[in-house]
């Protein structure tokens, strides 16, 4: 939509591997050359007129809307609940009974997923001005990774592969008790279900963010942050911003891809 500031759902994966496209089609279709992925949308002291020196007052300081120290929790605490997958996936291979080609497929799918999550996850944060959440959220990703070291290791003896799926499988006790620290470091002491609070808490901030920025163009950002928006979970208003979903916007850029493919064609047949 021209205009205004489009906050647009999407999967970054996706998304990633097609930012010159989506570009240049936001460009035909709001007027503006602004495009910000989810992490690069400037807070309101950088975005809101006139308050741009008092962000710059302030050396050191997170200037984006994704809040940091929510997106730092929110990592870490996505990163539990795969553990948490991965652990119970272990555990019916070890009540099945141990065998080559079940290992084989849990080592290739479940523990290479767990692998790969906390690759993900740990390049979606950065040290943030708050020591506390620093620690909560390295303490999981650091216990995580020894966990996935001390498995490899002794999954590789076969004699020992049957006490390694038993090892981390009891290590999902010691990882989940890692989120109360983390949720106290963010102020959400006693929340049972810290992921989703955070993403909810991101949110808001996206949507406040997006509301009073003054903006326009089009900001990119995972798709159940728009869902959150749109059913009321984000507590924010819907006036100054348009909001799309993930679905949306992808019907809306195959439709203009065709309709660009179309054109070149008749182009080249003149």
């Amino acid at each position: 939509m021209a205009g205004k500031l489009n906050v647009v759902g999407e999967t970054h994966t996706q998304s990633d591997k097609r930012r010159p496209v989506e570009k240049a089609f936001c460009r035909e279709m709001t007027g503006s050359t602004n495009y910000w992925t989810e992490a690069e949308f400037p807070d309101l002291h950088m975005a809101v007129p006139g308050r741009r020196a008092r962000a710059q007052a302030q050396p050191g300081r997170d200037a984006n809307a994704d809040l940091m120290e929510f997106r730092a929790a929110h990592a870490a605490a996505m990163l539990i609940g795969q553990y948490e997958r991965t652990a119970q996936a272990a555990d019916m291979l070890v009540a099945s009974g141990v065998n080559g080609s079940g290992l084989r497929t849990f080592i290739d799918q479940d523990f290479r997923k767990l692998v790969k999550y906390k690759t993900r996850t740990e390049r979606a944060w950065q040290a943030t001005q708050t020591p506390e959440v620093n620690s909560a959220v390295k303490d999981v990703f650091q216990s995580v990774e020894r966990i996935e070291k001390a498995f490899l290791a002794a999954v590789s003896t076969a004699s020992k592969r049957r006490q390694a799926l038993e090892f981390l499988r009891d290590a999902n006790g010691p990882v989940k008790q890692l989120a109360a620290p983390l949720a106290k470091a963010v102020g959400f002491p006693g929340s049972t279900n810290l992921a989703h609070e955070m993403r909810t808490a991101r949110s808001t901030m996206m949507g406040l963010a997006a509301e009073f920025s003054g903006q326009k163009g089009v900001w990119k950002v995972g798709d159940l942050h728009i869902a959150d928006v749109l059913d009321g979970s984000a507590h924010t208003q819907q006036v100054k911003a348009n909001y799309e979903s993930k679905d949306d916007f992808n019907a809306e850029l195959v439709a203009w891809a065709r309709q660009k493919r179309q054109e070149r064609a008749a182009q080249n047949q003149t």
